[in-house]
């Protein structure tokens, strides 16, 4: 089809047609439908509309994107990501990996006022947003920031991996797979070490298995190790892992509340296949003299008056 008879039948002139073509000017938009039915296309294809680029389309962009950053303008390849952005504003990836490209060549730059700014494209939720932050108070004399900032991550990515590993192992109790129960129980213990979170945390996750199991043996050495080491379950606040985080004591009397809890809870019926088991039967003596201390201190003692 020649522009004079594509200008003929959408009734405007052939130079519009020849300037559409080059670019230098737009259809009215009301000749958007038009030109498409004319094309046999939808609209859709005739802007070329894209919600979402592909992660092939993606990965090949930011490929090139390595590339302009090494060896063109660095404004011309600012202003272009700015455009390729605005022109996705919806996809995350492509917005956060270019983002992150552009956050790095301002810190190779030293511009970390400019680096700053492109941490609005990471959303709050995000830990990137948080250790990049760090990086960047590290670099700018904020170093007592930078390590609280740091420690948080860590703190709170194990709390997450804790998570993830307990939701994993509770499939894995669902589909009757005590072997990978196990299994987690050991990795939830090794990861609680590795982040120096004290005793009761390396101990406390195996119960539940042991109950599931009905191993009498593992359920009594776990709950004897769980009492062991209540008093000290805020031990972890005083790694040097977290050395310079603010961290909230634990109230004493919450360990004291959790460790009398937990010798109540020797009666319960889930553990109704301990009975006859030694190591079971001392721990609910001790739980039954605790409860007689508890009582004894918490009654008033009555005095005999002289007439």
């Amino acid at each position: 089809m020649t522009q004079e008879e594509m200008a003929a039948r959408l009734g405007v002139t052939a130079p519009a047609v020849n300037k559409w073509e080059k670019g230098n000017a737009l259809p009215d938009v009301a000749l958007l439908a038009p030109i498409a039915r004319l094309l046999g296309i939808t609209t859709d294809e005739l802007l070329s509309f894209k919600d979402e680029l592909t992660d092939e389309e993606i990965n090949r962009y930011l490929s090139e994107l390595q590339k302009n950053l090494e060896c063109k303008d660095f404004h011309e390849v600012f202003l272009s990501v700015k455009k390729k952005i605005e022109k996705y504003p919806n996809c995350e990836t492509l917005i956060w990996q270019s983002a992150d490209s552009l956050f790095h060549a301002f810190i190779r730059q030293e511009n970390y006022e400019k680096a700053v700014q492109y941490l609005d494209y990471f959303s709050l939720e995000n830990p990137e947003r948080k250790r990049k932050k760090a990086l960047v108070d590290s670099k700018t004399g904020k170093r007592t920031e930078a390590y609280r900032a740091c420690e948080e991550l860590i703190y709170t990515g194990y709390q997450h991996i804790q998570m993830t590993l307990n939701d994993l192992r509770i499939l894995y109790m669902e589909d009757e797979e005590h072997e990978m129960a196990k299994k987690l129980v050991e990795v939830s213990s090794a990861v609680a070490s590795a982040f120096e979170m004290g005793r009761y945390n390396e101990v406390c996750f195996g119960l539940d298995v042991a109950v599931w199991e009905r191993d009498a043996a593992w359920t009594a050495q776990l709950m004897r190790e769980i009492l062991d080491s209540v008093d000290k379950i805020g031990d972890f606040a005083k790694s040097k892992l977290y050395q310079h985080m603010i961290m909230k004591p634990v109230d004493p009397d919450f360990s004291i509340r959790l460790r009398q809890e937990l010798l109540k809870s020797l009666g319960d019926e889930i553990f109704h296949y301990m009975q006859g088991n030694e190591d079971w039967e001392k721990l609910c003596q001790e739980a039954a003299k605790a409860d007689l201390l508890t009582f004894q201190r918490n009654t008033p003692r009555l005095t005999s008056r002289r007439k």
